[in-house]
């Protein structure tokens, strides 16, 4: 039984806000109009507890790591909310993002103890474990053990080295669920990306292949061709003049937050007195700090190695990906979308909406509508507990042929 038959999307995704849904997958291709993504919170017109602002999300720390020939890593910082319970009160040590808390003894002890599936996200740029784009989907997964995988320096998260983060840099996701494969074997994990979080575990699952450790991935609204990305945002005016100088900010003010263990980096002091002052756009800061301190020459060179696109083909965990045609982050077309590689890759599902933006799916009163079809589909994935897939070698990508940057 091929992974196919595993990713029943159709009868997932159904019901009313006139989106046209693209599904694409092996062997196909199906066009269903009038698809609805309409939360069951919005049937009263309310805001669902996991959307409102004074939402609370649990929060603990896995702790630090040291791997051998890659630079020293930082504190990992990991969030759930068991049973949706939120805290009443912010940290108090103002270590954390608003509305979190510490994790007591007795809610990790159950946390242990538990059987529930894990389900892990990682969240987009700058964002953190309290970001409304992924509490309103945790409010409709009582059944599973939430995670949020905090990216190095964002949510408050101290920095113990001199290491940010970036598309490309997939390791602390690595070492994350290593670290819960080992301690939960009998448990499924299952992970979802958002944004740039969605590059960073599309860029892992490639990576890995057989040895993701996940069963499976949720990738949405990933920037699958970062080049073409930041082509088409610098080219469109409200993207260059707006979106990018906005998004620019929290990086700058992480980087101010962050100098002093920064500046334990010998080549991060004459870049941030060199480039700081000048930099107002996500490109200018991938080109002074980002790609300089992962040592890629430019943005550029980054972006095209990064470019989670690249490694469809070596994907062996079942995946989901999600994106809107209309993502000016993304692309905005279906060029910048790995729709011919999802047809020769038995291992991939596609859903692409023509409305949505770049994590814009909302309805009239601000609700996220993709919550309730992405809670339904996990729901029902583990509920058919299909196991390991298997997969005919014939309909198995070609393998690369290229080795030692030489095609052989």
């Amino acid at each position: 039984m091929g992974v196919r038959a595993h990713l029943r999307l159709p009868a997932v995704f159904n019901a009313a806000l006139r989106v046209q849904v693209l599904v694409y997958q092996r062997g196909s291709y199906d066009r269903a109009a009038a698809i609805d993504f309409v939360p069951e919170c919005t049937r009263r017109r309310h805001v669902c507890r996991a959307c409102s602002p004074r939402a609370r999300v649990s929060h603990r720390r896995l702790g630090s790591h040291e791997p051998a020939a890659v630079p020293r890593p930082s504190a990992d910082h990991v969030c759930w909310p068991p049973q949706l319970q939120f805290a009443k009160e912010p940290a108090a040590d103002g270590q954390l993002p608003e509305f979190t808390r510490r994790l007591t003894a007795a809610e990790l002890e159950d946390f242990s103890n538990s059987t529930k599936p894990i389900f892990l996200v990682l969240h987009g740029l700058s964002g953190s474990s309290s970001e409304s784009y992924i509490r309103c989907l945790f409010a409709r997964m009582p059944d599973f053990e939430c995670m949020v995988l905090n990216s190095r320096g964002c949510g408050k998260t101290p920095l113990t080295t001199p290491v940010l983060f970036n598309g490309f840099w997939t390791y602390d996701l690595k070492h994350t669920v290593q670290r819960l494969r080992k301690a939960f074997p009998e448990r499924q994990i299952y992970a979802a990306g958002f944004s740039l979080g969605g590059s960073i575990l599309a860029n892992y699952v490639g990576q890995s292949g057989e040895h993701s450790g996940l069963d499976l991935a949720v990738v949405i609204a990933n920037p699958w061709d970062l080049n073409h990305a930041c082509f088409v945002f610098e080219n469109d005016f409200i993207g260059d003049k707006i979106y990018s100088p906005i998004m620019t900010l929290p990086l700058k003010q992480m980087i101010k937050s962050h100098y002093k263990k920064l500046s334990e980096n010998p080549d991060f002091e004459p870049l941030y007195k060199q480039h700081f002052r000048h930099v107002n756009s996500i490109k200018s800061f991938d080109n002074a700090f980002t790609s300089r301190l992962f040592g890629f020459n430019c943005a550029s060179e980054y972006y095209r190695s990064g470019a989670s696109i690249t490694k469809v083909f070596n994907i062996r965990t079942p995946t989901l990906v999600l994106n809107a045609l209309d993502d000016p982050l993304v692309g905005g077309d279906e060029h910048s979308l790995p729709l011919k590689e999802t047809t020769l890759q038995p291992y991939l599902v596609t859903v692409c909406t023509t409305l949505g933006g770049h994590l814009g799916w909302f309805r009239w009163n601000n609700e996220r509508w993709y919550a309730r079809p992405l809670s339904r589909f996990l729901n029902e994935f583990h509920a058919a507990q299909l196991g390991k897939p298997s997969v005919d070698a014939r309909y198995l990508p070609l393998k690369k042929r290229v080795v030692n940057e030489t095609l052989l």
